[in-house]
C-alpha cells in the first residue's frame, strides 16, 4: 500500500483533502500498522467530513494501540463526543473607593440552552468579599435572559467576586446532518451599525473586492483568507476590524471573528460574533481568563450556522458549519443586546470607577 499512502500524504500536505481521502481509502484494508488509518482519519477531519468520524477513530485506536499521532486523534474524538463539564466562572469587580459604595448587584446572562446540543445548570452561586464567601440565590431570568444577584452592601475592601459553578452538557452539532434550528431573519442594517465592524475602512474594501474576484464560494474563501492573512497572538483586548487589518500579526480570536463578520455583512450575509470558551487540554483544571470567539452566519430556512475562522487556520474545515463539543457558547453580539455581564450599584459619589474582569476554571465530568 505504500505508493497509495505516499500519494495520499503528498495530497494531504497540499490540503487536497478529497483526493487524499480517496488515496488512503484504497489501501485501508492492507494497513497493518495504522499509518494509513491515521492519515485517513486526519484528512477526513481537516476536510470537514466528520459525520461518523468519532466511531472510526475509536475503532482505529482499539485496532492499532501504537498508532502514530494517537494524542491528536484522541483530541479530535474528544471534540466529537458527548461531554459534560463543570465550568466555574468568576466575575471580579474592583471598586476604586469601597467606602463610597452603598450597594452593588451583579447582572449576568448565563450560557444559553440550545435544545439538543447545550444544556446548562447553575449549581451554585456565591459572593466573595471582605475575606468571606456567602452563598446567594439569583433571581429568575428577566426579559433579557439575565439573572440578578442582589445585596452586596457594607464592604470594606474594594474587591468583590461573583463565583458561579455551572454544569454544562455539550453535544456536537454537525451541519452535514442538522437538525437546523430556523430563527427569525435578523435586521442586517441594524447589524451593520456596530462601530467595531469598520465597514467603510479602505483596507476592508480592498480585501472584499479581491475576494469577490476569487472563484468558488465567497464565505469559504473569506473563511480561509482570514486564516492565511492573520497571525494568532493572544492580546487580551477587543479591537475592531480597522485595527486588525493594521496589525495582522497580533490578532486573537476576537479580531478573526469581527473581520469575518464584516466581510459577510458587506456581501449581504447576516452574521454575528459569538463569545464562548474553547476546551483545550492545557486549560483543563487551570484557571484562565482566555475565552473564545467565532462567527454565526444566517441562512434562510436553516438559521444560524457557525464558522470559526481562528480554528480554521489550523483545523481547516472541521469548524466550518459545525459546532463541536469543545466549544461552549456564552453569548451573541447583537446591536440591541445588553451586555452579558454588568453591575448595578449606588454610591455616595457622583462617579465611582469600577473594573470588571472574568476568569474560568473548567473540569471534565464526562
Amino acid at each position: 500500500p505504500y505508493p497509495q499512502y505516499l500519494l495520499g500524504s503528498l495530497l494531504l500536505a497540499k490540503r487536497d483533502y478529497v483526493p487524499a481521502i480517496r488515496a488512503f481509502q484504497a489501501v485501508l484494508d492492507r494497513d497493518k500498522d495504522g499509518f494509513v488509518h491515521d492519515a485517513w482519519l486526519r484528512a477526513r477531519y481537516y476536510a470537514g467530513q466528520i459525520d461518523g468520524l468519532a466511531d472510526a477513530i475509536d475503532s482505529a485506536l482499539r485496532r492499532f494501540p501504537g498508532i502514530i499521532n494517537r494524542q491528536s486523534l484522541e483530541r479530535i474524538a474528544f471534540s466529537l463526543g458527548v461531554r459534560r463539564y463543570r465550568l466555574v466562572e468568576t466575575i471580579n469587580v474592583q471598586v476604586s473607593d469601597p467606602t463610597a459604595l452603598q450597594k452593588l448587584d451583579f447582572i449576568v446572562r448565563l450560557p444559553p440552552q440550545i435544545p439538543g446540543f447545550q444544556k446548562v445548570i447553575l449549581e451554585k452561586a456565591s459572593i466573595l468579599a471582605d475575606g468571606r464567601e456567602t452563598r446567594v440565590e439569583p433571581s429568575a431570568p428577566d426579559a433579557d435572559e439575565r439573572i440578578r444577584v442582589k445585596g452586596v452592601e457594607g464592604l470594606h475592601g474594594g474587591n468583590i467576586k461573583l463565583r458561579m459553578s455551572l454544569d454544562i452538557e455539550r453535544r456536537p452539532w454537525l451541519g452535514s446532518r442538522g437538525p437546523f434550528q430556523p430563527a427569525p431573519e435578523p435586521d442586517i442594517e441594524e447589524s451593520k451599525r456596530d462601530e467595531r465592524l469598520a465597514l467603510n475602512d479602505s483596507g476592508l474594501d480592498a480585501l472584499d473586492r479581491r475576494l469577490r474576484k476569487e472563484p468558488g464560494n465567497f464565505l469559504q474563501n473569506a473563511f480561509m483568507a482570514i486564516g492565511r492573512g492573520l497571525t494568532y497572538r493572544e492580546n487580551f483586548e477587543e479591537h475592531g476590524v480597522d485595527w486588525a487589518l493594521s496589525n495582522p500579526d497580533a490578532c486573537d480570536c476576537t479580531e478573526f471573528s469581527w473581520l469575518l463578520t464584516a466581510l459577510c455583512l458587506r456581501r449581504g450575509l447576516p452574521a454575528r460574533v459569538v463569545t464562548g470558551f474553547l476546551v483545550k487540554s492545557e486549560l483543563i483544571g487551570r484557571e484562565t481568563n482566555i475565552g473564545h470567539a467565532w462567527v454565526d452566519v444566517y441562512f434562510k430556512g436553516k438559521g444560524w450556522v457557525p464558522a470559526d475562522p481562528t480554528l480554521g487556520s489550523t483545523m481547516q474545515w472541521a469548524y466550518f458549519g459545525n459546532l463541536l463539543s469543545d466549544q461552549i457558547v456564552f453569548d451573541y453580539f447583537e446591536p440591541s443586546r445588553k451586555a452579558r455581564v454588568s453591575v448595578d450599584f449606588t454610591s455616595t459619589q457622583t462617579t465611582l470607577p469600577v473594573t470588571i474582569s472574568n476568569s474560568y476554571l473548567i473540569t471534565v465530568l464526562q
